[in-house]
């Protein structure tokens, strides 16, 4: 396991120290969870460019605050007992003098309206009579799944569009108008091809005509 970190001879806390720091903040944030190998202190000297001997004494000093525990033959692990993740709470409002007040962290608002691309409200659907039908359906002896459709979709459902069409929005529509796809990405693809000509994208100099 290769970790991200990265030390600064020229800074003025200790290698060791900030070696400390950033693997017990990665602890305590979550970002190594609790049972995760550390690397090897060769690997790691190697990796950072610096003596084994920082690495021990960082890892020792880990282990003597809890952070990590070492077994014999296996490696260095991150402790159970390692402090937890801090939770997302309102920060205390007792700070240092001159020290900036931290803003709370926001609470994300409910979802109000999902747009998500294909996102179907669940509540919209009449899934007790849709499961009633379904089962209707499969056990006609009508139905045949190995068979090929038609390529407009099923004569039945056109036309049954075609009443809803003709009652709820005025249209007069023939079931040989409709063609029904299996969502909006077959449906852009079969408008696209039916209405796209080559070179009429928005880069063309006669798109506009």
């Amino acid at each position: 396991m290769q970790l991200s970190f990265e030390v600064d001879p020229s800074a003025p806390i200790s290698l060791q120290n900030q070696l400390v720091g950033q693997i017990s903040t990665s602890i305590t944030t979550g970002r190594l969870k609790v049972g995760t190998r550390l690397p090897g202190t060769r690997a790691l000297s190697e990796q950072l460019g610096v003596s084994r001997n920082t690495v021990l004494l960082a890892y020792a000093g880990l282990a003597a605050e809890g952070f990590v525990e070492t077994r014999e033959g296996a490696g260095t692990f991150v402790s159970p007992a390692s402090p937890e993740p801090p939770k997302f709470t309102t920060p205390a409002t007792t700070t240092a003098p001159h020290a900036a007040t931290p803003a709370p962290i926001p609470t994300p608002p409910p979802i109000v309206c999902d747009f998500e691309l294909e996102g179907i409200d669940p509540d919209l659907l009449p899934s007790v009579a849709w499961r009633r039908l379904m089962i209707r359906r499969m056990q006609s002896a009508r139905l045949n799944l190995t068979r090929a459709g038609d390529p407009q979709g099923a004569p039945e459902l056109r036309a049954a569009l075609c009443r809803f069409l003709g009652a709820t929005r005025g249209m007069s529509v023939e079931p040989g108008q409709v063609v029904v796809v299996s969502g909006i990405q077959q449906a852009m693809t079969a408008v696209g091809q039916m209405l796209v000509r080559p070179g009429s994208g928005p880069d063309h100099p006669r798109a506009d005509r």
